[in-house]
């Protein structure tokens, strides 16, 4: 029966499992760091939309605007990048507007945030756009779409 060797202080084999299991928490902490400031107590409510993996982690307002009148509802959405995907932004929230109707989308407005403290805004619209099964916009489309929009004013801001 072969003998294990002591652990030896400074040996490579359990630093390495133990920067391993570090390097896990950390970046488990950075995930639910990033998950908890896109949620602002005061201010609209963010539901866990998908992860483009790595490169960034979107949301969505969970209750959208609805005019019913014309039977559209428009949603704002926050995107996180990550390091891995553009270092330099720290947020971009977008307002989109839904017609369940015709099973189509467009952007009204961009606002992108970046970590120095710097924003731009485009507010405008896009064309219309069929929304595809498989993508994000497919996955708001299908919460929004299946159930009564919340009417409440629309607020482009």
């Amino acid at each position: 029966m072969k003998k294990v060797p002591p652990f030896i202080p400074g040996s490579a084999r359990p630093r390495r499992a133990v920067v391993q299991a570090l390097s896990i928490v950390i970046a488990l902490l950075w995930v639910s760091s990033l998950q908890a400031s896109a949620i602002d107590e005061s201010g609209p409510q963010w539901r866990f939309l998908t992860q483009d993996t790595p490169y960034s982690i979107r949301y969505y307002e969970e209750e959208p605007a609805a005019d019913v009148s014309q039977g559209l509802l428009r949603v704002w959405t926050k995107t996180i990048p990550t390091a891995e995907g553009n270092p330099q932004i720290r947020e971009i929230k977008s307002l989109w507007e839904l017609d369940c109707g015709q099973g189509a989308f467009r952007n009204l407005k961009t606002v992108i945030v970046y970590r120095d403290g710097s924003s731009e805004e485009t507010a405008t619209p896009r064309e219309w756009t069929k929304v595809q099964p498989g993508v994000w916009v497919g996955r708001l489309a299908e919460i929004f779409c299946r159930k009564e929009p919340v009417a409440r004013e629309k607020n482009d801001s």
